[in-house]
């Protein structure tokens, strides 16, 4: 995953439970993609398109990468 790589094929099915530990999100990363969908849905209800969140600053481009992470984690956004 630190290369971008977001799945890989199997050959055998003895391979399938080493490739889903290294490509579903940890429960932090779950937690950081739910934290960023909620601080920019609350600056969407002010009209902001982005908003700081500590030393970050969250926008649509985000966003996106967020949603993706949650369905990778088998959840809705």
């Amino acid at each position: 995953r630190g290369l971008g790589f977001d799945g890989k094929w199997a050959i055998h099915p003895a391979q399938i439970p080493a490739l889903l530990d290294a490509f579903t999100p940890t429960a932090e990363e779950l937690a950081e993609a739910r934290a960023t969908l909620d601080a920019l849905a609350e600056a969407a209800a002010t009209g902001a398109g982005a908003v700081a969140v500590g030393d970050r600053m969250l926008d649509e481009a985000l966003a996106l990468f967020a949603r993706r992470v949650i369905v990778r984690a088998g959840e809705r956004p």
